[in-house]
């Protein structure tokens, strides 16, 4: 039981799920301040990159008590600009002030990001820390993705679509010194809980990825597959049941190309920071200051 004098330390990482609960606790004007800490966050702007706002009625928002005096509240991260202005974040969010894609910018050089819809805003503004906006010599390709209820419905997705907008973004007089992939069958048809069509989607991207690599190699060029997360390879849990979400396993970094061919080696253990400065090496360019990662080779 939360009681005035407490302090309460919110340990959920997401910025979106927990902001009821979170705004109930803090806001002086319950009603009013949550539905604006609602739209300080769009899910379908954020997930799908789409404009459609999700609108809270106040007849949606539960009655509150009167708000505990003199509480601390903590969160693990900023949920919310409205929810900030009352409680402390741990850690907050982080400005990413030279991404990759702006290094290789201010080479000069041209870039490509290719990806279905569904994870476009991976490749696009996460990849860039969080900006609107392609940086100079950027190029963005991406695929529709099918509309149906649920991916295990279609688990090749668009992934045969993307292979080909990729084989054909290569043909010259193009010049990409750098272009990202994303894959989107092994995570969205792995979240239905259907084996069956996760095996089907973990094929068909071995398959894209197979075509991409033997590509690549062909020009010269190296590829490396990674992910940020698992989900396909676990799902069952140790009770037998259907397991839908992310795994958290550790997730594999391989780089294929004819330079290391008969050259297998095992690389150091890293994190997902290590992954640029790792690029930026193969590319013969320097790592800056702002990245705090290493090269893995």
């Amino acid at each position: 039981m939360v009681r005035e004098n407490d302090a309460v330390i919110f340990f959920n990482f997401r910025v979106d799920r927990p902001r009821q609960l979170a705004g109930a606790f803090v806001f002086e004007d319950f009603s009013k301040e949550a539905a604006a800490s609602h739209m300080d966050f769009d899910p379908y702007s954020e997930k799908y990159y789409k404009k459609e706002n999700v609108k809270v009625e106040g007849s949606n928002i539960f009655p509150r008590r009167p708000k505990i005096k003199n509480l601390y509240f903590a969160t693990m991260t900023e949920y919310s600009k409205v929810i900030a202005k009352y409680a402390k974040a741990a850690f907050p969010p982080e400005n990413v002030t030279l991404p990759l894609g702006d290094v290789i910018s201010q080479r000069n050089y041209l870039q490509l990001r290719l990806a279905e819809s569904e994870k476009e805003r991976f490749v696009t503004y996460y990849f860039n820390g969080q900006r609107e906006m392609a940086f100079r010599g950027e190029t963005r390709i991406i695929a529709r993705s099918p509309q149906v209820a649920t991916y295990d419905l279609a688990p090749q997705m668009s992934a045969l679509e993307i292979v080909k907008n990729f084989q054909n973004a290569l043909a010259p007089p193009n010049n990409f010194k750098f272009v990202l992939i994303n894959f989107a069958n092994p995570d969205m048809v792995g979240h239905t809980g259907n084996y069956e069509a996760t095996k089907s989607a973990v094929e068909t991207v071995d398959t894209c990825v197979g075509n991409i690599v033997s590509r690549v190699s062909n020009l010269g060029g190296v590829t490396i597959i990674t992910a940020d997360h698992g989900n396909a390879e676990e799902l069952l849990k140790s009770d037998g049941t259907i397991d839908t979400e992310h795994s958290n396993n550790p997730v594999p970094l391989i780089i294929a190309g004819k330079e290391f061919m008969g050259d297998f080696q095992q690389l150091q253990t890293g994190i997902l920071a290590d992954v640029a400065p790792t690029i930026l090496k193969i590319l013969g360019l320097p790592k800056p200051q702002e990245m705090t990662g290493r090269s893995l080779i």
